[in-house]
């Protein structure tokens, strides 16, 4: 439908977090049937990893030969200005957040203490802020937010309200705001403690579609 409004200009291809490329590759796979669409697209990638941006390149390649190579992009808000469609798979799960726990003083903030040779978590001295709904819950519950991801989605909000666009986030999570703690550790295909064996495990946690439609919304634009 994008592509159908805009029969004349270029489109910003972007996806936040490619891991190693192969849904980027089938997309413009995909976009091949259409060569008034793919002759028009821009593939950006929005990828820190230098190892990860080498196998992209190879993966997309294979599935786009013969074509400009994708653009590489530390952060969203580098991608160059114009109409843009996003897609963001098992993306926001991977940034960090900020946890509360509730202790017998209120809301806290959960840190990370030493403890012995290794790390634990605890409360925190500083104060943090939960919606209200949930001013009055047992000692021990836990409050996750992630206020990167909110921002990233404000910033892809933001330039959907200057351009023509789309953006289609995929993830784990749940709609509404809620308690519990979802913050797990995954090393060598298997469920491992967060605080140990620190750098060598993928960390996530789930999505709150919520807050990231929330912030979208504030930006000015659409969230469904």
């Amino acid at each position: 439908a994008i592509a159908a409004a805009l029969p004349d200009e270029r489109i910003n291809l972007v996806e936040l977090g490619p891991g190693r490329g192969t849904l980027m590759a089938d997309i413009l796979r995909v976009a091949r049937l259409r060569p008034d669409l793919d002759r028009r697209l821009d593939v950006h990638l929005v990828e820190a990893s230098g190892k990860l941006r080498q196998v992209q390149a190879a993966t997309i390649a294979a599935a786009r030969p013969n074509r400009a190579e994708p653009r590489w992009h530390d952060a969203f808000a580098d991608v160059p200005e114009g109409p843009t469609v996003v897609v963001a798979n098992e993306f926001f799960d991977a940034l960090p957040i900020e946890q509360a726990v509730m202790t017998q003083a209120g809301w806290r903030q959960r840190v990370v203490a030493l403890a012995g040779d290794g790390f634990a978590f605890a409360a925190g001295e500083s104060p943090a802020t939960v919606p209200p709904q949930f001013a009055d819950m047992p000692a021990g519950t836990i409050f996750e937010t992630c206020p990167h991801g909110e921002q990233v989605a404000a910033e892809i909000a933001a330039r959907l309200t200057r351009f023509p666009g789309a953006a289609l986030l995929i993830d784990y999570g749940h709609d509404v705001p809620a308690p519990g703690d979802t913050l797990q550790a995954v090393r060598r295909h298997e469920y491992a403690d967060p605080l140990h064996a620190v750098g060598e495990a993928d960390i996530t946690a789930h999505v709150c579609f919520g807050a990231l439609a929330e912030a979208a919304r504030n930006a000015g634009a659409q969230a469904f």
